[in-house]
C-alpha cells in the first residue's frame, strides 16, 4: 500500500491501537480521518458525511473502500457504547443510536459484505424490536464464505480475522432470535452448525409466550423457589433505588458496562455491611419457612433499556 491508500490505512490502524488502549477520543479523530482521506481518494473532498457512492466509484481501490467500511463501522460501535451509559437520557440515547444505525449502514454499503458491520447492525435492530431485519442482516453475516487460504492476498488477510469471528457470533444470534420468535425449525439446522446436540423444547418456549391461566400447585417434595412479597420497609426500598439509580457511583466503581456477568456473596453469619445485605438477613430470611437453613445469599442488579432484546445466557 503506497500514496494516499496508506494514509488511509495509517490513519485506521493508529486509531483501532488507540481504542485498544482505552482513548475514544483519539480513535474517534483517527477513523474520521480514514473516513475523510477515503472520501478524497473518491474525489468527494471527505466531509464528515461520508458520500458512499463516491467511494464506490471507480476511482476508489477497493482497500479503501473496505477501510472506510471498518472505520464507519468502529465509529458506529463507539457511539453506540456512549449511548448505553446509564445515565444517559432517553432523548439523546434514542439519537445516538439513530446515528450509529446510520453508520453500521453507510458501512455496508461500502462493503456489503462487512462481517462486523452486518453483525453490529443485527444487534441495533434486534434491540430495537425489529426482529424481522435483524434476522436478515444475521443471516447474511452467517453465511459469508471463510476468506482464510495458504495464499491469501493482503486484502484477505486483512479481512479474515473480523469475518472469522463474527460468523459464528451471527450463527449464534441468529439461532437465539428465531427461537424467540416460535421459528423453531429455521433455528435447527444453524445450531446444528455449533454441535448442539440439545435444546430448550419448543413447547417450553410457547409456554413462556402463553403463561398457565391457574396457578400450578407444588408437590409437596419438590423444594421450589418462593417469593416473598410486601417485606420490604419503605425507607430501605429508597434507599436501594436510590443507591441503583441511573448515574449512581455503583455502576461506574463496578465497571458495570464493560465486564461479564457478575454478583455478589453474603455469608450470612457475617453482620449485613449494606443495605442489600441488611434486606437479606433482616427481612428475607425471618419470612422463609422455618425449615429451610439459609448459610449464604447471592445478589446481583442489571440496568438495561426497556427495548432490550439481547436475553440472559441461561446459567446455574
Amino acid at each position: 500500500v503506497g500514496g494516499a491508500m496508506a494514509e488511509v490505512f495509517g490513519h485506521f490502524l493508529d486509531a483501532a491501537q488507540a481504542r485498544e488502549c482505552g482513548d475514544e477520543e483519539a480513535a474517534r479523530a483517527g477513523f474520521w480521518a480514514a473516513v475523510k482521506q477515503a472520501g478524497k481518494i473518491a474525489g468527494k473532498g471527505g466531509g464528515d458525511t461520508l458520500i458512499a457512492e463516491g467511494i464506490r466509484s471507480a476511482e476508489a481501490d477497493v482497500p479503501v473502500r473496505l477501510a472506510a467500511s471498518l472505520a464507519l463501522n468502529a465509529l458506529g460501535e463507539l457511539t453506540e457504547d456512549a449511548a448505553d451509559e446509564v445515565s444517559l437520557p432517553a432523548a439523546k440515547r434514542k439519537a445516538q443510536l439513530a446515528k450509529a444505525e446510520g453508520m453500521f449502514s453507510e458501512a455496508l454499503r461500502l462493503w456489503e459484505t462487512n462481517a462486523l458491520a452486518l453483525v453490529s447492525l443485527g444487534h441495533l435492530r434486534r434491540s430495537r424490536g425489529d426482529h424481522s431485519g435483524a434476522v436478515k442482516l444475521y443471516l447474511r453475516a452467517a453465511e459469508l464464505p471463510s476468506v482464510r487460504r495458504p495464499r491469501a492476498t493482503w486484502v484477505e488477510d486483512f479481512v479474515s480475522e473480523d469475518r472469522e469471528r463474527c460468523v459464528p457470533i451471527a450463527a449464534y444470534s441468529l439461532a437465539h432470535l428465531l427461537t424467540r420468535m416460535q421459528r423453531h425449525k429455521d433455528a435447527l439446522p444453524v445450531l446444528q452448525r455449533f454441535g448442539v446436540k440439545y435444546r430448550i423444547a419448543p413447547p417450553v418456549w410457547a409456554a413462556v409466550k402463553r403463561p398457565p391461566r391457574k396457578a400450578v400447585r407444588k408437590p409437596a417434595d419438590l423444594d421450589l423457589p418462593c417469593v416473598l412479597a410486601g417485606v420490604v420497609p419503605e425507607t430501605l426500598r429508597k434507599t436501594i433505588l436510590h443507591a441503583f439509580r441511573p448515574g449512581a457511583p455503583y455502576w461506574g466503581e463496578t465497571n458495570y458496562d464493560t465486564r461479564e456477568y457478575f454478583s455478589f456473596f453474603y455469608d450470612v453469619k457475617k453482620s449485613p455491611s449494606n443495605a442489600i445485605e441488611e434486606l437479606v438477613q433482616d427481612h428475607l430470611i425471618p419470612n422463609l419457612p422455618v425449615d429451610r437453613k439459609i448459610v449464604a445469599a447471592e445478589w446481583w442488579v442489571h440496568a438495561r433499556d426497556r427495548s432490550s432484546e439481547m436475553g440472559h445466557q441461561l446459567h446455574f
